[in-house]
Parts: structure tokens; sequence; C-alpha cells
């Protein structure tokens, strides 16, 4: 109800205290006429504004009858004669006192408080230095748990990796042994002791004293097994006990007697004429007598392999077998100079002979008194030089004379 002057009462169905027999903009308020047309603005299609009376308007009606801004330098939808902040289109959001286009955090009202140069709305570490990141892991130092561990105390004991000796471990080296938990390859015991230097520390380690570890798998450590490769040869003999194709050649056949990974003489190699040496180690592998004339040719390639001069008289045959290595001389004799049948002339089989006087056919011979060429002889009676002469008679020494 509304009351008139003189205190009638009259319907006011839109309550603008306009009675509704003289309203001129039912359902509105028919005293709001902004643009003081004469026309409600609930009930005027356009209204065109002078905010600043001073006879022009300053919007105008777009064809829906919407007010539209002429001047709106920032599209606020606020026009610039009414817009304290004619280039800012959210007209000081923080509420600061500076618009946007001269505020320079226009987010933040109270305007980078902590002077880091990063606004209050994007601070990421507000009362500190957003750009002072010592390990650069994102988080300003001032609100930066561990501002010197990347990682921020990554195995959670409450120390940072800076001052952590075992920034990964937890328990920080719980058995003592200066090697952190996480790379620890022996928890509880000493990492730094091996004895057999095998990689393995002697807490974790089968075998402490064996760098091997029980090569052999026969459940005996090295250190209290007398064949540690296991190939039959004991220790003492072995010229590598770590190696079981590898222990010593007792038959000297060039060959190791672990060729085939266990102590064996006769199975240490390929012997292709099984004369007991296997064929790595023989001269002649393929020779059982291995050179027997030791001509330095094999017999399997020597064409007299008993025959170290190797038929030197080209005959044919080897010397071996040959019953004259050679040629028979004139004499008979092989491979005679024909001396053994020559005369003093040199001629085999010849006559000729020396005399007495050493001259090869000479006639000089020596008297009965043994002088060469002498003219001593022999009288009657066989004296020599003598004078004895036989008579007429023919008695040596006699008296008979020829009457």
């Amino acid at each position: 109800q509304t009351y008139l002057a003189c205190g009638e009462e009259c319907d006011d169905a839109d309550g603008d205290s306009v009675c509704d027999d003289v309203d001129t903009c039912p359902g509105g308020d028919d005293n709001i006429d902004t643009d003081n047309d004469g026309i409600a603005d609930f009930c005027d299609d356009c209204n065109e504004i002078d905010f600043d009376n001073d006879g022009v308007v300053d919007t105008y009606c777009d064809a829906d009858g919407n007010s539209i801004c002429i001047d709106d330098n920032d599209s606020d939808g606020l026009c610039d004669i009414i817009d304290l902040c004619d280039n800012d289109p959210e007209n000081d959001i923080d509420g600061d006192g500076l618009c946007a286009d001269e505020d320079v955090c226009p987010n933040d009202s109270e305007n980078d408080a902590d002077g880091d140069g990063v606004c209050g709305d994007l601070d990421v570490c507000p009362g500190g230095d957003d750009n002072l990141d010592s390990d650069d892991d994102g988080t300003a130092d001032l609100c930066d748990p561990c501002p010197n561990d990347v990682d921020n105390d990554l195995d959670q004991d409450g120390l940072c990796g800076d001052v952590d000796a075992c920034p990964n471990d937890a328990d920080n080296d719980a058995d003592g042994d200066g090697v952190c938990g996480d790379v620890d390859v022996c928890p509880g015991f000493d990492d730094n002791l091996d004895s057999d230097s095998d990689g393995l520390a002697d807490g974790c380690d089968v075998c402490p004293n064996d760098a091997f570890n029980d090569l052999d798998n026969d459940s005996f450590c090295a250190d209290v097994d007398d064949d540690d490769d296991g190939d039959g040869s004991p220790d003492f003999l072995d010229t590598d006990d770590t190696n079981p194709f590898i222990c010593l050649d007792s038959d000297l056949d060039g060959c190791d007697d672990c060729i085939s990974g266990t102590f064996d003489a006769s199975n240490d190699g390929d012997d292709a004429d099984a004369d007991g040496l296997c064929d790595l180690g023989d001269s002649c592998p393929n020779d059982a007598d291995n050179d027997a004339d030791a001509d330095g040719i094999c017999g399997d390639v020597d064409t007299c392999p008993n025959d170290a001069d190797n038929d030197a008289d080209a005959d044919g045959i080897c010397g071996d077998v040959d019953d004259c290595v050679g040629v028979y001389d004139e004499c008979g004799v092989c491979a005679g100079d024909n001396s053994s049948c020559s005369d003093c002339a040199g001629i085999p089989n010849g006559d000729t002979v020396e005399d007495c006087a050493g001259v090869c056919g000479g006639d000089s011979v020596e008297d009965c008194a043994g002088v060469c060429g002498g003219d001593a002889v022999e009288d009657c009676a066989g004296v020599c030089g003598g004078d004895s002469v036989e008579d007429c008679a023919g008695v040596c020494g006699g008296d008979a004379v020829v009457g």
C-alpha cells in the first residue's frame, strides 16, 4: 500500500511509491531514470547517460537496447568518465589503491611485502627471498627444510643430505663399517674386511680365505682343500691349482696331463702315432720312432728313415740296407781307392816292384852281404866273400887237380 499526501491509501503493486493508477512504469521503479529522459529505466529501452552532466551523453544504446560506453579504454563496462582505473579492466582487484597499469603487483595488496621481486600472489615463500635456492630444488631457502640438500632428507632420518654421512640410509651405517646401509654389501659385518680379496666381505663369504669360493664345489674351501681345482692333481704338484685344465706334465711329452680337466697322463691330448707323446708336444706327430736316424726329418716323410745320410751314394738303396755305400774299386774294396791292390807304380793288380834301392822297377839287388848293388858272393862253402872253390873233383876246398 502507498499513502497519498492527504493520507489516503492507493494500490502500489511495484512498491515504487507511485500509485498504480498513475504509475508510468508498472513493475519497475518510476523514480529511477538514469538518463533523465523521463522514462524510468525499467521501461526505457535504452539509457543514454551523461555522467558528468556536461550535456553530452557518455553512453549509447545498441540494437538490443543495452547501454554502451562511448569511451571505455579497458573494456570493463565502466565508462572512462566514471572509471577510476580506466586502463585496468579489473579495477584495482587487490584493493591497494593502485590500478593494475601502475601496480607492479596488481594481485598483491601488500605489493611484494618481502621485497624479493616476486609478488605475494605468486610468492612461494612469503617472507623469504624466492630467488635464493641454494640446492636448486625449487624451494626457496627460507621455506626449505634442507636448503642445501636437493633431496630434502631423502632417508627421512632428520638429517639433511649436506650434513648426513649416509643420506640414503636412515640407519646411518648401523654396522659401523664406514659403508652406508644403502650400499652395504654385507649388512651387520665389516665390508672392508675381505681376507681373500674376492670382493665378498668375510662376514658374508662362505670361504673367507678362498678367493675362488670352493672352485671345485666339493664343500671344502681352498684353505683346507688338498686339491683346490678338483683336477685330481694335488695342489703341491699342480702348477695352477685354480685351473682344472692345468696341472703338470709328468710324462714330459709336452702336454699338460690335465688337459681333459682331470689328471690323466695317458689322455693328455691326441697322439696320432701312439708313441706316448701327445701331438702338441711331439716333434714328429706321425712318426712313432721320432726321427730314429736323427737327420732332422721325421720318419713319415723321410725316404730313408734309418739312414742319416739318406742314400749318400744315390743308388736308390738306403744306407742302412746298402751293402756298399759308394762303389767298389778295382781291388774289390767298397768305396776303396785301389791302393789295396796297386803295385809300386800305382797300377792296380800290376807286378812292378821296387828293387833293394827302393827304385820301382829297378834292377839293383842285394849281395850275399846284404849290400844293395854289392858284388860279394858266397863261395862253394856258402861263406859270403869266402875263397873256397870246388876242385876238379867237385869237392869244395878239395885239392884234386886235373892230372
